[in-house]
């Protein structure tokens, strides 16, 4: 009896002996290594700037998001802290790059003021924010008469030789704000702007005209403007897009 007592503890000592030998050799086994993504995806986004924007106004910034390193993932652009009175849109607001969006800025009846402004950029890895300010000031459209006229354009659009072309500005019956720009682009078409004079600026709004969707900005200055643009055109079953900028000298 004594002896069986005696060889049934020697086996729990046994059983013991033995699971403590694999827990110990099971915690000293080294961890798997944490696999890390060697090519992130990463981007660059320019195209950020500080606005003017008249009450009862609008204004535009165009990005170009291009990527930096890795596989692309969708971006998302969103803007935080615009107080009451300023409102935006984005057109696409979301995409892989590259890709250009446009965003435009209206302000009504907003309090004259400057205001941080925060862009943000969200991946599936995390948003990176972008800061820039808006300030808001009165309406004033005493310089659209004097962007009425007869204009030489020379143009360039994504390295192609400049090509020069006569346009011609007049107001628009339908806009006190508004101009509208005959022959843009050379194509034959009029396209409508908006001016915003204390800023020096003006805001082609997207808008489709025919074959042509045409979206951009500029700035003026005495008897000239500046408008960078992005034009898309169907030929039958062929849809392209180029982006251009225009210098436009008064005669």
């Amino acid at each position: 009896m004594m002896n069986a007592q005696k060889n049934s503890t020697r086996s729990v000592y046994f059983l013991l002996a033995i699971v403590a030998c694999i827990s110990f050799l099971s915690c000293g086994k080294d961890k798997p290594p944490v696999v890390t993504n060697p090519n992130p995806f990463a981007f660059d986004l320019s195209g950020v700037r500080s606005l003017n924007i008249e009450n009862n106004g609008k204004d535009s910034i165009r990005l170009n998001i291009t990527r930096k390193s890795g596989t692309s993932e969708k971006i998302t652009l969103s803007l935080e802290g615009l107080p009451s009175g300023i409102s935006y849109a984005i057109n696409p607001s979301e995409g892989l790059p590259p890709f250009s969006p446009m965003i435009v800025i209206s302000a009504s009846n907003a309090p004259l003021s400057t205001y941080p402004v925060t862009l943000k950029a969200t991946t599936s890895s995390g948003t990176t924010p972008y800061s820039f300010s808006i300030t808001t000031f009165k309406e004033d459209i005493e310089c659209i008469p004097g962007l009425v006229g007869s204009y030489s354009a020379d143009e360039d659009c994504q390295g192609s030789p400049v090509h020069n072309y006569t346009a011609t500005v007049e107001t628009n019956p339908n806009n006190k704000k508004g101009i509208v720009i005959k022959n843009f682009a050379n194509v034959g078409i009029d396209v409508k702007a908006t001016v915003i004079c204390g800023s020096n600026s003006l805001i082609i709004e997207e808008q489709q005209i025919g074959d042509y969707n045409i979206s951009g900005s500029g700035s003026l200055s005495p008897k000239k403007l500046k408008i960078d643009y992005k034009l898309t055109a169907k030929r039958i079953t062929t849809v392209y897009t180029v982006e251009c900028s225009a210098t436009y000298l008064k005669f």
